[in-house]
């Protein structure tokens, strides 16, 4: 499979509208791509006949396959660089019976090791990560009102937020990851301070 991305710019490099940066994938199914905060790195998440699910990450100047990044993340993984494109993660559901974990894997991006893995019994959708990876807000339960706001350093559920009609849809953080906005499926948009919820 290839993935063929025409970009008009990035901080260091500038392409015509003719140019394309074409990169192949080694594998099929892929889900998820992401961009780095520097537009240096691309990275996507694929299923590899044989050796399961992995994220590849790439130098978008020369299409070069910088690294791959295995522990099976879902290819249906939220993929997130960190700001200084040194870290990346990835956030995802997993069901076993009734029971749904929201995990959170994290990569070195200078050793392609996995830095840290964790797992949260709240398993509705995820909504949001913030710009930092700090704070991970998913749904409570499927299609729940309530969502769980969870900040992944100190790895503590540190805010419930519920929706004003039958679910929560949708959430940003902005960047000073002080403010949260929700959506919620009766189309009413609610905007919050973080970490406290009070209302703005």
């Amino acid at each position: 499979m290839w993935l063929g991305a025409a970009f008009s710019s990035f901080a260091h490099q500038t392409l015509t509208a003719t140019e394309r940066l074409v990169i192949k994938i080694p594998g099929e199914s892929t889900r998820r791509i992401t961009l780095s905060p520097s537009g240096k790195l691309v990275a996507g998440a694929a299923y590899v006949p044989r050796e399961g699910n992995q994220i590849f990450v790439w130098d978008t100047t020369s299409g070069k396959l910088q690294t791959t990044l295995k522990g099976r993340p879902s290819i249906y993984a939220k993929i997130h660089f960190s700001p200084d494109d040194s870290v990346l993660t990835a956030v995802y559901t997993e069901r076993s019976g009734t029971v749904v974990e929201t995990i959170v894997k994290q990569w070195s991006l200078a050793t392609g090791d996995e830095v840290a893995s964790r797992g949260f019994y709240a398993g509705g959708g995820i909504r949001t990560l913030s710009a930092t990876g700090k704070f991970l807000l998913v749904e409570k339960d499927a299609n729940c009102p309530i969502g769980i706001l969870w900040d992944l350093q100190r790895r503590l559920d540190v805010l419930r937020i519920q929706a004003d009609s039958r679910r929560l849809v949708s959430a940003a953080i902005d960047k000073t990851e002080k403010l949260i906005v929700t959506g919620g499926s009766g189309g009413e948009v609610i905007v919050r301070e973080l970490p406290s919820g009070k209302l703005i």
